[in-house]
């Protein structure tokens, strides 16, 4: 069900230090195997951080809540080896949608005081687009710290690695973890990141 799966140059020397937790997408359906494993090793690259990919269980063999019930079970497990302050989550795609599960049903049931700080990131081609805006509303009512990026013209998923669009993006997610997640940046602090 999961597997540490890649770490970035930087990460090397350092088994104990955040970990970030990696839901992939896929439409809970598909991005399983070896692409779990191929996305985990990127992402390990990209946010530089150890990263643990759930492979969960899909459609149509498992229904969910299979996927939800595997996230969550890993993000448990995940915290007998670290501290939540040591934890980013995130995910793109159906695994954005998976990534407030996780820390959402396990230490607070629901986006209340003390719920990590939030990056969401959608295009304005995105079918699901008005979904990240009300999650982010929603998160700033509940007085979250929340980001939301949205980018001209990106579609679902946006846009592919290398382009200036997902150049803004990485350094968004860099950006949010020195400034909304220091103590991530110094060995500790749980926030997560969904596109």
């Amino acid at each position: 069900m999961t597997c540490p799966v890649g770490r970035s140059e930087l990460d090397q020397a350092s088994a104990s230090g955040p970990i970030y937790l990696d839901l992939h997408g896929g439409a809970l359906f598909t991005g399983g195997g070896d692409c779990c494993r191929a996305t985990g090793t990127s992402t390990a690259q990209r946010v530089r951080m150890r990263i643990w990919g759930v492979d969960y269980r899909m459609l149509p063999d498992h229904p969910f809540p299979a996927a939800l019930d595997d996230c969550v079970t890993v993000y448990r497990a995940l915290l007998k080896e670290r501290s939540p302050q040591d934890i980013v989550v995130g995910g793109a795609s159906a695994g954005g949608n998976l990534v407030a599960a996780p820390v959402g049903t396990v230490l607070f049931g629901g986006f209340s005081p003390g719920f990590p700080p939030t990056l969401l990131a959608s295009g304005t081609r995105d079918l699901f687009l008005s979904n990240a805006v009300r999650m982010h509303r929603a998160l700033r009512a509940a007085g979250i710290p929340a980001d939301l990026h949205a980018f001209e013209a990106a579609p679902h998923e946006l846009m592919p690695a290398g382009t200036p669009e997902d150049e803004q993006l990485l350094q968004g997610i860099h950006r949010f973890i020195e400034t909304d997640c220091p103590a991530v940046r110094s060995g500790g602090g749980r926030h997560q990141t969904e596109r």
